[in-house]
Protein backbone atom coordinates (compact mmCIF):
# COMPACT_ATOMS: atom_id res chain seq x y z
CA UNK A 1 0.00 0.00 0.00
CA UNK A 2 1.44 3.17 -0.89
CA UNK A 3 1.94 5.83 2.08
CA UNK A 4 -0.26 8.93 1.79
CA UNK A 5 1.54 11.10 3.98
CA UNK A 6 4.23 11.72 6.40
CA UNK A 7 3.65 13.46 9.84
CA UNK A 8 7.23 14.75 11.29
CA UNK A 9 7.61 15.27 14.87
CA UNK A 10 10.59 17.00 15.76
CA UNK A 11 11.50 17.15 19.51
CA UNK A 12 14.19 19.28 21.58
CA UNK A 13 14.44 18.23 25.09
CA UNK A 14 9.96 17.23 24.90
CA UNK A 15 10.91 13.44 24.86
CA UNK A 16 7.55 12.86 26.88
CA UNK A 17 5.24 15.08 25.15
CA UNK A 18 6.49 13.36 21.93
CA UNK A 19 5.18 9.58 23.72
CA UNK A 20 1.87 11.15 23.92
CA UNK A 21 2.01 12.58 20.51
CA UNK A 22 2.45 9.52 19.46
CA UNK A 23 0.13 7.38 20.82
CA UNK A 24 -2.47 9.84 20.32
CA UNK A 25 -1.99 9.68 16.20
CA UNK A 26 -1.59 5.64 16.64
CA UNK A 27 -5.03 5.55 18.13
CA UNK A 28 -6.83 7.64 15.62
CA UNK A 29 -8.92 5.54 12.94
CA UNK A 30 -7.36 6.71 9.78
CA UNK A 31 -7.85 5.15 6.93
CA UNK A 32 -5.25 6.45 4.63
CA UNK A 33 -1.66 5.06 5.08
CA UNK A 34 1.15 7.04 7.04
CA UNK A 35 4.14 6.74 8.54
CA UNK A 36 5.81 9.05 11.48
CA UNK A 37 9.53 10.60 11.44
CA UNK A 38 10.67 11.49 15.00
CA UNK A 39 13.80 13.35 14.92
CA UNK A 40 15.31 13.58 18.24
CA UNK A 41 17.66 17.12 18.27
CA UNK A 42 18.43 17.03 21.84
CA UNK A 43 21.65 15.43 21.68
CA UNK A 44 20.76 13.83 25.17
CA UNK A 45 21.54 10.30 25.92
CA UNK A 46 18.75 10.57 28.32
CA UNK A 47 15.75 12.05 26.09
CA UNK A 48 17.20 9.44 23.43
CA UNK A 49 16.26 6.75 25.66
CA UNK A 50 12.65 7.88 26.44
CA UNK A 51 12.59 7.63 22.72
CA UNK A 52 13.98 4.75 21.67
CA UNK A 53 10.58 2.55 22.82
CA UNK A 54 9.11 4.20 19.47
CA UNK A 55 11.19 1.68 17.53
CA UNK A 56 8.63 -1.08 18.00
CA UNK A 57 5.87 0.83 15.82
CA UNK A 58 6.24 -0.24 12.19
CA UNK A 59 5.63 2.80 10.08
CA UNK A 60 7.89 4.82 12.36
CA UNK A 61 11.26 6.23 11.94
CA UNK A 62 13.18 7.77 14.89
CA UNK A 63 16.30 9.97 13.74
CA UNK A 64 18.49 10.49 16.88
CA UNK A 65 20.66 13.45 15.83
CA UNK A 66 23.99 13.60 17.52
CA UNK A 67 24.23 17.07 17.33
CA UNK A 68 21.52 19.71 17.33
CA UNK A 69 21.52 20.75 13.69
CA UNK A 70 18.52 23.74 13.94
CA UNK A 71 14.85 23.31 13.18
CA UNK A 72 15.61 23.90 9.12
CA UNK A 73 18.03 21.62 8.76
CA UNK A 74 16.68 19.12 10.93
CA UNK A 75 13.97 19.13 8.12
CA UNK A 76 15.35 19.00 5.27
CA UNK A 77 17.48 16.04 6.31
CA UNK A 78 14.83 13.78 6.24
CA UNK A 79 13.88 14.36 3.24
CA UNK A 80 14.53 11.15 1.90
CA UNK A 81 12.80 9.53 4.18
CA UNK A 82 9.37 10.75 3.65
CA UNK A 83 7.47 8.21 1.30
CA UNK A 84 4.17 9.72 1.31
CA UNK A 85 2.53 11.71 -0.96
CA UNK A 86 1.69 14.57 1.54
Amino acid sequence: MKTSFTVVILDYFKAEQVLKNVASLLEQKISESYNIIVIDNSCDEKNAQILSGLKKYKNLRLIVNKENSGYAKAHNDIQFFIKGEY
